[in-house]
């Protein structure tokens, strides 16, 4: 699933298309719309983090339609005698305990109970920085009589509340063609999600989320206040956080509960799970605990010196992934150079010393499924999703790990000791420095009888490992972060910086950030791993690759939604204000000049200025930097493999290692001979924003493309306008707003 460009949902399309026409056609479906479009707002406070626990109160919806909120009646707010119960505690001398005594009070204030003046809700790409934030406010006329009740309510941090805005159903332009509800939605790869996370109602979710005419906002309450009016009523502000957006700050520090001890077959704990390295410790334990038991499955498995076994869950005692592994040996023997003539001859260099420590490694999905279980579980529902079902990255031929004693790409077929010809065949492969290869021999003791791996299938503790990418001949594919491998000395030195820093510091999310910073270095700025809402859950975060798009070999399509504005658009217009800006960098001003010198220009710097040139008239200025673009490539994709053979002979050198970081971050600049590949390999974010406001509606996902044709050419050809972020504000009249901030990025089609 890409969920960083999307198409918009076909129902969606038809609804606003069917909106921009209601003021031509005039039908009695556009007449519904346009006079009933006035929405209701009601938030509810709940006692857990859950929406199906008991509720605490209940602002707008139906409570505005009777009671106290009518002028007549037996509670109309114009009514004399109305009578209430005024509670309070009181300490009894008898009992030495506290009781709640209710005492009658008559209301004089011919005041309305308290009521929603305003609703803001944002929903942004985390990617981009921009969290699922909301705030309402509320006026309390009589706070004589219920403030203490609203404040105990609402005025309370981290409590769970859902705000849901509706129309009427009369306010659907598109009728019977929609129904009002968007297209049936699949979660891509639903039954595999289903086998990987058994408590997650993905149907229920299906249903929730369809209706146009309803937005349903979850979150915790961060903050508020009131102030008193001159009138003595309350005017209180009450700010919400996005439920998923809340838990990232989860302290790392584990529950007791959750504390399992080592598994008694295993030998006792290496390292203790205590104080702020519980978290390491239990996985440590867990690790020498898996492969006990692997040892204990066959005889013959003591004798293997190297393993790369399944990650076994204990929350998931029969896993379905594929990206649930450990790793564990020596990286690589001591490797003694030879230099291969053309006459024959063959002359021995100095050796590379073997890496003498036993590492350890696990891999990315299975580190968060860690997570998952022993840390998240402290706050229901919370849930990291990083899965390759759903979570890719680019494929690049040439890419290596620039420090793979951290963080290391280890493909499926490993084995390629004793084949010189296969040697140089393989020779760009993910974990291949000139003759250095990480692990090239951990397949071959599991794949040569060394263990009876029939037996081990039917203790589930062996899985083919499938290797770190996908690709076809032609080198299209695509890479799996999840299956990327984490050295066990890495997550400690992680948890141990940040538990020595302070509280806040130590959290879920600062966590994931620091580890996704040491994949992103390591890949040399080709993988930025970040933390999302689900597009279809906003319960729940999902760790993906914003710098994904979709591979080469990908042949669907995303066809860019023309978003009805101006007379002269074949369908109305739907767009109430528009707005269009450009914020040029330095160094994107000054780069006509500097093409014409020797300096090194990022593909950053250098792809908006290209998109101008491919929309303007000057063939042989387009062809010119077409063909400086092939010539850096090549010199780029050569110094990589300078460099990997460097480091391939001096592993250990510091200044070696920066050099491969270094070649590594120019070839992912400069990653294919033509421009327009590349462009659709990294798509890059161009400087240019658009923000416009139509009517309420609920659909919309960040990600999905459009197009203005209210923009001149330049704006419209070879790029398009993805969305970053909707706004859903809600105005005391029943005003619905729904307004739209898109970034502009290249056309993949």
């Amino acid at each position: 699933m890409n969920i960083f460009y999307s198409e918009v949902d076909k129902n969606l399309q038809t609804e606003l298309r069917a909106r921009g026409k209601s003021f031509q056609i005039r039908d009695n479906n556009a007449l519904n719309y346009m006079l009933s479009k006035i929405a209701n707002v009601e938030i509810t406070a709940y006692e857990t983090t859950s929406s199906k626990s008991e509720v605490v109160a209940t602002l707008g919806g139906n409570t505005v339609r009777g009671g106290r909120y009518m002028p007549t009646g037996p509670d109309g707010y114009l009514m004399s005698g109305r009578m209430y119960e005024q509670r309070e505690l009181k300490f009894n001398d008898t009992t030495g305990k506290v009781d709640l005594i209710t005492n009658p009070k008559e209301d004089r204030s011919t005041r309305t109970g308290p009521y929603i003046t305003a609703v803001n809700v944002s929903i942004g790409d985390h990617s981009m920085g921009l969290l699922n934030k909301a705030s309402f406010n509320a006026t309390i006329p009589n706070p004589d009589r219920d403030l203490d009740e609203f404040e105990e309510a609402w005025m309370r941090p981290g409590r769970y509340a859902r705000i849901e805005i509706v129309y009427p159903e009369t306010a659907i332009a598109s009728g019977a063609a929609t129904n009002g509800l968007l297209t049936k939605l699949v979660i891509p790869n639903r039954e595999k999600l289903k086998n990987l996370y058994p408590d997650w109602n993905i149907l229920e979710l299906e249903q929730e989320i369809r209706e146009m005419r309803r937005f349903v906002f979850e979150g915790l309450i961060t903050q508020f206040d009131f102030s008193y009016n001159k009138d003595g009523a309350v005017e209180a502000t009450i700010n919400l956080t996005g439920t998923s957006n809340v838990y990232t700050n989860l302290s790392m520090y584990i529950n007791p509960a959750n504390s399992d001890p080592a598994d008694t077959t295993a030998t006792a704990p290496i390292v203790p799970a205590t104080s702020s390295r519980e978290f390491y410790g239990i996985l440590y334990n867990r690790f020498e605990e898996l492969i006990g038991q692997f040892k204990k499955a066959d005889p013959a498995a003591p004798k293997l010196t190297k393993f790369l076994i399944p990650y076994i869950d204990k929350n998931l005692p029969s896993p379905q992934a594929t990206d649930h592994f450990i790793l564990k040996g020596e990286q690589f023997p001591a490797v003694t150079k030879i230099k291969r003539s053309n006459s024959g001859t063959s002359i021995i260099h100095t050796p590379v010393a073997s890496s003498t420590n036993d590492t350890r490694y696990i891999t990315l999905g299975a580190l968060i499924q860690h997570i998952n279980s022993y840390v998240l579980t402290k706050l229901p529902g919370a849930q990291i999703i990083c899965t390759d079902v759903e979570c890719f990255s680019v494929y690049y031929p040439l890419m290596v790990s620039s420090n793979p004693n951290e963080i290391l790409f280890l493909p499926k077929d490993l084995n390629i000791e004793g084949n010189p010809s296969l040697r140089i065949g393989r020779q760009n492969d993910h974990n291949v420095y000139g003759d250095l290869v990480y692990y090239h021999d951990v397949l071959k003791q599991l794949t040569d009888n060394s263990v009876n791996t029939d037996v081990l299938k039917q203790q589930g503790l062996w899985k083919e490992w499938p290797g770190v990418y996908e690709k076809s001949p032609d080198d299209a594919g695509k890479l799996y972060p999840s299956r990327i491998f984490i050295n066990l000395e890495t997550i400690e030195t992680l948890i141990n910086n940040l538990s020595q820093k302070n509280t806040l510091s130590f959290s879920v999310g600062k966590f994931i950030e620091l580890l996704c910073n040491k994949i992103t270095l390591a890949s040399g700025n080709a993988i930025n791993l970040t933390l999302v809402t689900y597009p279809y859950d906003t319960s729940k975060l999902y760790l993906t690759d914003s710098k994904f798009v979709r591979t080469p070999a990908d042949t669907s399509k995303v066809i860019a939604f023309s978003v009805p504005m101006f007379a002269n658009h074949p369908h109305g217009t739907i767009v109430e204000d528009f707005q269009f800006s450009a914020k040029l960098p330095e160094s994107a001003k000054n780069l006509s000049y500097v093409l014409n010198s020797n300096a090194n220009i990022s593909e950053e710097d250098i792809a908006p200025y290209l998109n101008f040139m491919y929309n303007g008239k000057n063939v042989d200025a387009v062809n010119k930097i077409l063909a400086q673009y092939n010539a850096q490539h090549v010199d780029a994709a050569q110094k990589l493999r300078d460099a990997k053979q460097k480091f391939g002979r001096s592993p250990n050198v510091p200044t070696v290692q920066a050099e491969l970081s270094l070649a590594l971050k120019r070839y992912i600049q400069y990653p294919t001979s033509d421009i327009k590949n590349s462009n659709l390999l990294t798509a890059p974010l161009f400087p240019f924003t658009v923000n416009f406001t139509i009517s309420g509606i609920n659909g919309f996902r960040y990600g999905d493309v459009l197009t203005f044709d209210g923009l001149p050419e330049k704006y419209r050809v070879n790029t398009v306008f993805s969305i970053i972020s909707i706004s859903h504000t809600v105005s005391n009249t029943g005003e619905w707003k729904t307004q739209i901030t898109c970034i502009q990025r290249p056309s993949i089609e």
